[in-house]
């Protein structure tokens, strides 16, 4: 594909503005896998180079690549056939005792929160994802999973209060 400057220059753009928040999206997927995350995010901003010709500039950039990162992360478990389990014995990055003690609080409440969330059905785990962790919005999310904001809104109404039961009963049950 043969982009002119001025595309190339704001594919750049899009790139530094986005390949933080797409290698988050696959890195906390993922179970902290650093290099899967780093080579799953490479293959995303490839695709979108090759196909950035026919990116429609009257949608959101966001909308357009986020939807790439998921149909690329859905092709890596079906080429796979498996899905990574979170592990106890991850290793942290440690520099200094206060970033061990960071990345360490960080990591468990990551994993608590990911913990909750299996409990929910796939769809609804997935656009509370996309809206709290990867803080998407509404209409983003509707284009992204194929569906309405409406009913992504109740999707995500649905999933927290499902959330929300899982721990009232977890609070009740520490302290009975």
């Amino acid at each position: 594909m043969k982009i002119n400057s001025a595309e190339y220059t704001q594919f750049i753009d899009y790139y530094n503005q986005y390949k933080d928040k797409i290698f988050s999206f696959f890195y906390y997927r993922l179970d902290n896998d650093t290099q899967m995350a780093e080579d799953l995010t490479s293959d995303v901003f490839l695709k979108a180079y090759d196909n950035f010709e026919n990116f429609d500039k009257k949608y959101a950039f966001s909308t357009w690549i986020y939807t790439i990162a998921r149909n690329t992360l859905i092709d890596k478990f079906r080429k796979n056939k498996e899905f990574v389990e979170l592990e106890d014995d991850q290793i942290l990055e440690i520099t200094t005792e206060e970033n061990f003690s960071l990345n360490f609080d960080k990591n468990l409440k990551i994993k608590e929160i990911y913990a909750f969330l299996e409990k929910l059905p796939n769809t609804q785990k997935e656009v509370l994802i996309l809206k709290y962790l990867d803080d998407l919005n509404t209409k983003e999310i509707a284009e992204i999973i194929n569906s309405t904001p409406v009913n992504v809104r109740k999707l995500l109404s649905r999933g927290v209060q499902k959330l929300r039961k899982i721990l009232i009963l977890l609070i009740i049950l520490c302290y009975v």
